[in-house]
């Protein structure tokens, strides 16, 4: 969708995750290796300041460690029911991205890297 209009989309090689759509594996890895980003969007399963932003499969939280490292600024996804899960792999620190969310939890509402977005 992104090529039809217009946008310069490039892909590593790997192997596709079918639940997902994500490229993962150790071929993404050498190619992620050669690129750096100025903005980056990750899915998240859980957030909590603690463990940072987590996903439950380690092959895919390795991909998205490295992308997130070489992003200039990183903004994970979470809608409001991600906030205080935490999945089993860590793939960031709660500091090292902004998080743009549907609502954001009272607990949450102090942090400056969390920004409630609209529809």
């Amino acid at each position: 969708a992104l090529a039809q209009m217009g946008v310069r989309v490039l892909l590593i090689g790997g192997e596709l995750k079918g639940s997902t759509e994500a490229v993962i594996g150790s071929q993404a890895m050498q190619m992620l290796k050669n690129y750096h980003f100025t903005k980056g969007f990750f899915g998240t399963n859980g957030v909590t300041v603690e463990q940072g932003f987590t996903t439950p499969e380690v092959k895919e939280a390795l991909i998205k460690r490295r992308a997130l490292a070489q992003t200039k600024d990183a903004y994970i996804l979470a809608d409001a029911s991600k906030f205080g899960e935490i999945s089993t792999v860590t793939f960031g620190d709660f500091a090292d991205a902004t998080v743009l969310t549907d609502q954001i939890n009272k607990k949450y509402r102090d942090f400056s890297n969390i920004k409630e977005v609209g529809e």
